[in-house]
């Protein structure tokens, strides 16, 4: 007796063929793609973030201008045509207040701009920004126009916010509670950390800021890994929240319980040497869980390489040593890696590094934490990417499709665009 597949049969084994070359695809990064890049205005472009605002996603980016007086600034961009990226322009541009060019925009603490992020409060959108003379808080509404919300400068209650070979520290904004704080790292000279309460954000304006100043703490026998603090990054185990920070001059990571804002406690650390092998001279950091474990990447600078650390039992300050990777024939663009960002696809868990020495971008898969694997590099003037002096890493997902964001440093003024995927969305079989 003979048997014959029915058609629907037939169409059912397609489907699920389809489905798994499909999610192989969208899994796998390996060949990640120019999607375009957007023009800084002014030059000099440091560090970016992106948002959402309704049916709207933006981009806001840092400029620290050619040296000239007044002409560091922020710029907004709307992105949401993703298609059109090469032309798209600022909607909106700062600069910092400059007495002797004689204008006044009410942003009196963007000069030598560092790190910016934007954060959202009910159903509003802000955005706050460090640089070598304080703390801006910036209002941004519907349209990616921007209001200052006042600063305060690097003095009295705040941190002296002083950076390192020119590129200023690092910040990241969480949440407990009803409350929005932001952590920022001191960076060169400082030797410092601090939580600021942003929650009030909205009732400031330019001459009288709404911001409080929380805890401090700086490098001593207690804060052992806080020598020129460069990466800041925050997250939370069970009802406790905490911070990594990345010492590059203490060639390690300190590891801080920031639950109460008004008072910081040490939870372990992590130095270069024979156990963590890969963190010479860190830079930035990013957290990502995988199951019901916690991990970091810390980018090692000197080290021209990446470490992963489990970080899942801080609690009892214990951090252990994952995978590293190492610039060479296998990653290739990791030489002087700086910043770091992570993003998931299925069940894959990825990293996008950012190579100020190589002048590119390269994907890891992290999925297994033990065993990092090289998927696509690129570096610039190939392939259509710029990214000369990468410096800063974001990601962002705009109609379904996934995009890293390498912000680069002096010599180019762009924000490259990746295309890490063409759908994130998980396809279904009839």
């Amino acid at each position: 007796m003979r048997y014959f597949l029915s058609s629907t049969l037939i169409f059912a084994a397609i489907a699920l063929f389809l489905y798994s070359a499909i999610r192989v695809f969208a899994e796998t990064p390996s060949n990640i793609s120019d999607a375009g890049s957007v023009a800084i205005y002014d030059i000099g472009p440091r560090y970016s973030d992106t948002f959402t605002i309704g049916a709207k996603t933006f981009l806001i980016a840092t400029s620290k201008g050619d040296g000239g007086l007044g002409n560091e600034g922020i710029s907004t961009y709307d992105i949401s045509d993703i298609s059109d990226i090469d032309d798209i322009t600022a909607v909106d541009n700062v600069n910092d207040t400059c007495g002797i060019c004689g204008y006044d925009q009410g942003y009196d603490f963007i000069s030598d701009p560092a790190a910016i992020e934007a954060f959202t409060i009910g159903s509003d959108t802000y955005a706050v920004h460090i640089g070598n003379q304080g703390i801006q808080l910036i209002a941004i509404d519907a349209d990616g126009v921007m209001t200052s919300k006042g600063g305060v400068a690097d003095s009295g209650d705040y941190i002296a916010l002083v950076g390192y070979g020119g590129r200023p520290s690092d910040l990241s904004t969480f949440v407990i509670g009803s409350n929005t704080y932001a952590i920022i790292t001191g960076g060169y000279g400082s030797n410092k950390v601090q939580i600021i309460d942003l929650t009030d954000v909205g009732s400031g304006n330019e001459e009288a800021p709404s911001i409080t100043a929380k805890a401090i703490i700086e490098h001593d026998a207690t804060f052992t890994e806080l020598l020129v603090p460069s990466g800041v990054d925050t997250f939370s185990i069970g009802s406790n929240t905490y911070a990594i920070v990345t010492g590059h001059d203490d060639n390690g990571v300190q590891l801080l319980d920031i639950s109460d804002v008004d008072n910081i406690a040490a939870r372990g650390i992590a130095e270069d040497g024979a156990t963590f092998t890969t963190l010479d001279g860190p830079m930035g950091v990013d957290t990502f869980s995988i199951g019901a474990s916690t991990y970091a990447i810390v980018t090692a600078n000197d080290d021209d390489g990446v470490q992963i650390l489990d970080l899942s039992d801080v609690a009892n300050s214990n951090v252990s040593a994952k995978g590293v990777a190492v610039d060479g024939e296998t990653f290739t663009e990791l030489e002087g890696a700086e910043d770091v960002s992570t993003f998931t696809i299925g069940t894959f868990t990825y990293a996008m590094v950012a190579s100020f020495e190589d002048d590119g971008v390269q994907i890891l898969d992290i999925s297994d934490v033990d065993n990092i694997a090289a998927k696509d590099a690129e570096t610039h003037g190939v392939n259509g990417f710029e990214l000369s002096e990468a410096i800063d890493t974001d990601i962002v997902t705009i109609d379904n499709i996934l995009y890293g964001v390498i912000t680069s440093g002096d010599r180019t003024s762009r924000a490259q665009f990746i295309k890490l995927n063409d759908d994130i969305t998980s396809p279904t079989v009839t």
